[in-house]
């Protein structure tokens, strides 16, 4: 039981000695550990289901400079139907439809509260002070369904 014990320890200690070093790489503003570091910070980010979370990051430290390109999710998120009401002459349920407006307005709203939430949590997270500028490009990964329906036309 005392051979566990101190392999536990052991295991432990380098651990400790792992995070340690990886703090002080991050704070001297070692590349590797400042993108690594950010990477940690998007990726604990918790987001509903149906969005993609997917992103690629990069840090120019002469610039001081973050870039993001981070995926969003379709509009499909915003559900169509806006509420359900109980009929009870037919004791089924009816569905109000939201309206298209409605559905592209709710959409930008998130699609604008994920890049400031994004900008944020690096801006807050960064205590060493190496991120100086955040560029946030958002991009959907989808095809226009009126693109894809339009038949194509010879010049």
């Amino acid at each position: 039981m005392a051979g566990g014990r101190s392999a536990a320890r052991q295991r432990s200690q380098k651990q400790h000695l792992q995070i340690d070093a990886f703090q002080a790489d991050y704070l001297c503003g070692d590349l590797d550990a400042v993108v690594s570091y950010c990477h940690m910070v998007l990726e604990a980010s918790a987001y509903p289901d149906g969005f993609p979370q997917q992103f690629r990051f990069a840090y120019v430290p002469e610039s001081r400079q973050a870039v993001v390109e981070y995926e969003l999710p379709t509009v499909d998120v915003v559900p169509a139907v806006k509420a359900y009401r109980y009929v009870k002459q037919s004791d089924s349920i009816a569905e109000s439809v939201r309206p298209q407006a409605q559905i592209n307005a709710l959409y930008a709203s998130i699609v604008a509260q994920i890049a400031i939430r994004t900008v944020h949590e690096l801006l807050t997270s960064d205590t060493a002070g190496h991120i100086d500028t955040v560029v946030f490009n958002g991009h959907v990964d989808t095809t226009d369904p009126e693109a894809a329906n339009a038949s194509t036309h010879a010049w």
